[in-house]
């Protein structure tokens, strides 16, 4: 019967991974270790408990919401900063307002210099929507200015 080398090299290196296979996780050290930092890492951040629904549209929402709520005790201000915004900014009554959608983190000067190229003018600041209320201080954030709110009007001055 006639072997050749190649059969003959793939046994010995089949049974050498077998081996190495069968004694790989022979140390009991590093199994352990190797829980110790699974466990660690899965019980590192704090868990939110929310109550068992029968749909899962309704389970999602009610994670959403705590969820966020979750959140807003340790990162409100944060979060409120990524809200969006719809901002109008007037001039007159004889120009269309600038309108558009921004992010809670631009400040009013920003607002104030895109309302200014829209109208072509050099506009210094911004008055809320009474026309009255300046908006102040420009390096204030939407989110600061109108807390809570989902647009900003506002009026070119």
């Amino acid at each position: 019967m006639k072997f050749n080398l190649a059969s003959i090299f793939g046994t010995v290196l089949a049974a050498g991974a077998a081996f190495n296979i069968a004694y790989a996780h022979s140390d009991r050290e590093n199994i352990n270790f190797a829980r110790n930092l699974v466990d660690e890492m899965s019980t590192r951040g704090s868990s939110v408990e929310v109550p068992f629904q029968h749909s899962l549209r309704e389970f999602l929402e009610g994670a959403v919401s705590a969820h966020r709520r979750a959140l807003d005790s340790d990162y409100g201000a944060d979060l409120e900063a990524r809200n969006f915004y719809k901002v109008v900014v007037k001039q007159g009554n004889s120009h269309p307002p600038f309108t558009t959608h921004v992010e809670g983190s631009t400040t009013a000067f920003m607002i104030l210099s895109n309302a200014n190229k829209f109208f072509h003018t050099n506009g210094m600041y911004l008055n809320k929507a009474d026309g009255r209320t300046p908006v102040q201080p420009m390096t204030a954030t939407l989110a600061q200015l109108f807390p809570g709110q989902e647009h900003a009007d506002m009026v070119l001055a």
